[in-house]
């Protein structure tokens, strides 16, 4: 039950509040008198003693309220008190119509706007927002011509030197009955909070969930103990701290879009000290307005277990997986879906399908999903189907009769039991393999056509491809049983060209690594960046880091320009175009070359049409094009001249 204490500042108020408390029954701990100048170290010593909320009248009140965090009732005159006090001085002054002055702090007075005519006085309010003014509140008053002040002990103390008369704002039974019940009222409150706070970390203890709660800035309030367990840390030691700071996996992003409120909820995988784990964050509203989130960490179950396996001999043979999610800088919001859509595939058991164009390795978003699974701890195999002839493809995936033996040699799903394998070009497998991979996905991983009979592989499957499997099925090349087994959760990677944000990182990336390798230094310039930004890259990721390599190793320059850009692609990616049965090659341009080299041939050489077509001057023009090496050599009538009309 909520802890309430009452300071009063005159003794005669104990008596009084007292039997305030008695006959009506108010829950009050203490009743004590103190000083005004001792008011917050009485307050101090109350909060020691476990009270809850404080009851006090004027100066002493704001000064709690200062100097402290506990909650405080200011005990406010009635306008019945002041009525009283009020025909008290005119009995006292014994004039018609005298100037009352009241000297008070804001928070102690009721409303007293019809007291003039009431009681036929000149009464004036001088209100203070802080008790350092009561010198000046006074003064005021004894220059206005007040006849008698009336205030609190600090104001009587200060008007002895005026020699006016005075009479002290007393309290009644009123206003220590009003400001009881509001404490009363606070003090329920307080006592259904604890209520709350007590079930919900009841609630935070039992559950299986690790669970954060947060403020609209991401600090950690609240933490349970499987929270606890989960980072191996005190609460003492994550309450305050900046989520990011402790679940390092997570998107801030994500989670500032359910704090600002455009989502809902967010759901994806992160990974805790090696365990996956499902993580879910939903909001905290109150009053339409979100004042922060709660995320809730759950296990994976049914993750499988080590059994009899050493971990090292996976690392020899090259089955571990490299890359996690956590190393995927993703600049471009292209690829932003397909992250967070692997993040949540990680979780299941069930086999992906990643679909995008060659060199934009697809491998490496596998090995994240494998990272980010239950089977992380497990071998992880990567088989191209390309480097599989016909004849060697089912044995060397479920294994085959060792030749000259009766002893059957494993294949990868036996070598990678437990863990996943990730399988590229899937379109090349042959019918056999095909119906032999449905049958093991669909069949809780049974393997037919063993000599001892059919075996059972628990094993996750992800595959690549670069084609159109729906297209491909229909017009049955692929079969449509193990198509609809590994479409249900499909990732597609969007292509470099639509991911320019993406270039540049990886261009920067490269540049580095080859100025390490090679222990040279080299810049890139603005325009050959925008000129890399704004070539196709049909290979993707592959043919970017090759290019990367190969301009850095021909370069003659520190500073890598545009016009080594474009004559290395030029020379390495030469267009062909085919016209009238004859080739020819298109040397790349960069493209705003390609538009001027264009209008001029239409403005036969004019270059004050085509810059007028331009929008730009003709010194503009001129420049241009001797940065891109135009020469100019255009059929033309006169001197730009307007170009021909057609007839």
């Amino acid at each position: 039950m909520a802890k309430i204490m009452m300071l009063l500042p005159k003794k005669y108020m104990l008596d009084q509040a007292e039997k305030v408390i008695r006959e009506n029954g108010f829950a009050v701990d203490t009743v004590r008198i103190v000083e005004t100048v001792d008011a917050v170290n009485e307050a101090r010593k109350c909060i020691e003693e476990g009270a809850n909320i404080i009851v006090a009248r004027g100066m002493q009140a704001q000064l709690i309220k200062m100097h402290t965090n506990i909650p405080v009732v200011e005990i406010s005159m009635t306008a019945q008190e002041i009525g009283l006090l009020v025909l008290e001085s005119k009995k006292i002054l014994k004039k018609k119509t005298p100037r009352i002055a009241i000297v008070a702090l804001k928070n102690l007075m009721g409303d007293i706007s019809c007291f003039d005519k009431l009681f036929g006085v000149h009464l004036k309010c001088y209100l203070m927002d802080r008790f350092d003014e009561v010198e000046q509140a006074v003064g005021n008053a004894v220059e206005d011509g007040a006849d008698m002040i009336l205030g609190g002990d600090h104001v009587i103390r200060s008007v002895e030197q005026y020699h006016i008369p005075t009479l002290f704002l007393r309290s009644t039974e009123d206003s220590f009955r009003g400001a009881l019940q509001i404490a009363s009222k606070m003090g329920y409150a307080i006592d259904v909070e604890k209520n709350s706070r007590a079930q919900f970390a009841t609630v935070l203890d039992i559950a299986f969930n690790g669970i954060l709660k947060i403020d609209r800035a991401r600090t950690i309030l609240v933490i349970n103990h499987v929270m606890e367990e989960l980072l191996e840390k005190p609460e003492s030691e994550i309450v305050g701290k900046q989520l990011e700071d402790e679940l390092t996996d997570i998107d801030v992003d994500a989670v500032e879009s359910v704090l600002q409120g455009e989502r809902d909820n967010y759901s994806t995988s992160i990974r805790i000290r090696r365990a996956p784990l499902l993580l879910r964050v939903a909001p905290i509203c109150c009053d339409r307005s979100i004042t922060g989130a709660i995320l809730s960490c759950s296990k994976i179950k049914n993750a499988p277990q080590l059994k009899n396996k050493n971990i090292q001999d996976m690392y020899l043979s090259g089955r571990i997986a490299q890359l996690d999610f956590g190393a995927l800088k993703i600049l471009e919001p292209q690829l932003r879906p397909s992250i967070e859509q692997g993040k949540k595939y990680a979780l299941s058991r069930h086999p992906v399908l990643l679909c995008g164009e060659e060199g934009t390795k697809m491998e490496l978003l596998a090995q994240c999903i494998h990272n980010h699974s239950a089977r992380k701890n497990f071998p992880f195999l990567m088989v191209n189907c390309s480097d599989l002839g016909d004849r060697d493809q089912y044995g060397f995936l479920f294994g085959n009769k060792a030749c000259g033996g009766m002893e059957e040699a494993s294949g990868v799903f036996q070598k990678c039991n437990f863990g996943t394998v990730y399988i590229d070009e899937i379109e090349r497998l042959d019918f056999a393999s095909q119906y032999g991979l449905y049958k093991m996905i669909c069949y809780q991983g049974l393997v037919p056509g063993s000599m001892n009979g059919e075996r059972h592989y628990d094993v996750r499957v992800l595959a690549g491809t670069h084609e159109n499997l729906d297209f491909l099925m229909r017009k049955g090349y692929f079969r449509k049983d193990l198509y609809y087994s590994i479409n249900a959760l499909t990732l597609s990677i969007p292509p470099l060209r639509k991911r320019k944000k993406d270039i540049e990182k990886i261009v920067k990336r490269c540049l580095k690594q080859f100025m390490e390798q090679y222990s040279t230094h080299l810049t890139l310039t603005e325009e050959a960046m925008r000129a890399i930004q704004e070539y196709r890259w049909d290979g993707n990721v592959i043919q970017l880091e090759n290019f990367c390599e190969r301009l850095f190793l021909t370069t003659f320059k520190k500073d890598i320009d545009e016009a080594m850009v474009t004559n290395l692609l030029a020379e390495l990616y030469p267009e062909v175009e085919v016209s009238n049965g004859e080739k020819r090659i298109i040397v790349y341009r960069y493209p705003e070359a390609a538009d001027i080299e264009k209008l001029l041939k239409e403005c036969h050489g004019n270059h004050k049409a085509a810059a007028k077509e331009l929008n730009i001057s003709t010194t503009t023009l001129w420049r241009k094009m001797k940065k891109y090496g135009i020469t100019g050599n255009y059929r033309r009538a006169a001197p730009d001249a307007e170009p021909e009309k057609g007839l």
